[in-house]
């Protein structure tokens, strides 16, 4: 039997297209993005007060940085990001026509986020690795929306290709971080929602939040699934563990896009919604170069 569960609203930010929820575990907030507002949000759950960073970009993905501040994936690159606002270039990335998108740091610390073409040509974007050191490397290639990211301890990695409509998972080399050993995960009818952004709770199941699907799925390692949260809002991004006992799973959504008479019908798009799924996760690994 397939659980139901409901998300419940946590904030009505009315975003254009909130994405890349992380939990920083530093100071118990909830990082997340307004990509193409290019706005760094913090937000303390507890209290409700929300601060955002306006960063003069698109801003697809951030992440903790283990020695202070933050790393963001910025249209055209990798940045780093201090408490107070400031910018510090890191590393290019991507190319003309391609924006940063969905972004997450492995085990080891780097950084690893992908990119996507303005007009979503096929093919033209790819998944980079920013390593601890600095340097870039370029994991996979061919790839046409990079989406969301997902890895374990056991040298694995969960990915989506929006475009593709399914989840693919990959062996990740120790020594070297390259992926091989490609397979499908989940493949996703036409109907009902194209696979965004997604989590591993700590039972190794993952966690999918379907754009235009109105509902984030949990598949067991086996690929079953097994619990659909409904989502008041249609465009579902992203979601991710948090809270104090990281037993709170935070769900982002989008309005850009809808119509006036969709916008009717769906009052909450962009809005920030959670739900207590009855399993913990792990809160964003941090950069830690």
């Amino acid at each position: 039997m397939i659980r139901q569960l409901q998300a419940q609203l946590l904030l009505d930010a009315r975003a254009e297209l909130a994405e890349g929820p992380a939990w920083d575990a530093r100071d118990n907030r909830l990082l997340w993005v307004d990509i193409c507002a290019g706005l760094v949000h913090r937000l303390d759950v507890q209290s409700g007060v929300d601060r955002a960073i306006q960063i003069d970009s698109e801003v697809g993905s951030v992440v903790p940085r283990s020695q202070g501040g933050y790393v963001a994936a910025i249209r055209d690159g990798f940045v780093g990001l201090t408490e107070d606002g400031m910018v510090v270039p890191l590393a290019p990335a991507g190319g003309p026509g391609l924006r940063m998108n969905d972004g997450k740091c492995a085990p080891d610390g780097a950084f690893w986020a992908g990119t996507m073409a303005d007009e979503q040509n096929p093919g033209v974007a790819s998944l980079y690795r920013l390593a601890v050191d600095g340097s870039v490397t370029v994991p996979l290639s061919g790839v046409t929306i990079s989406n969301g990211l997902g890895f374990t301890n056991d040298s694995r990695l969960y990915y989506i290709d929006t475009a593709l409509r399914r989840i693919e998972l990959f062996d990740v080399a120790p020594a070297t971080q390259t992926l091989s050993n490609r397979r499908h995960f989940v493949q996703f009818p036409k109907a009902g929602g194209s696979p965004d952004g997604m989590t591993l709770d700590n039972d190794g199941c993952v966690w999918v939040a379907l754009w235009g699907g109105s509902a984030v799925h949990r598949y067991t390692p086996k690929g079953v699934l097994d619990t659909v949260i409904k989502v008041p809002a249609g465009q579902v991004t992203s979601c991710a563990f948090g809270g104090a006992n990281q037993d709170e799973l935070f769900i982002t959504t989008a309005r850009c896009g809808l119509t006036c008479a969709q916008l009717d019908t769906q009052p909450l798009a962009g809005a920030l919604f959670r739900c207590w799924p009855g399993v913990t996760g792990p809160a964003a690994t941090p950069y830690a170069g």
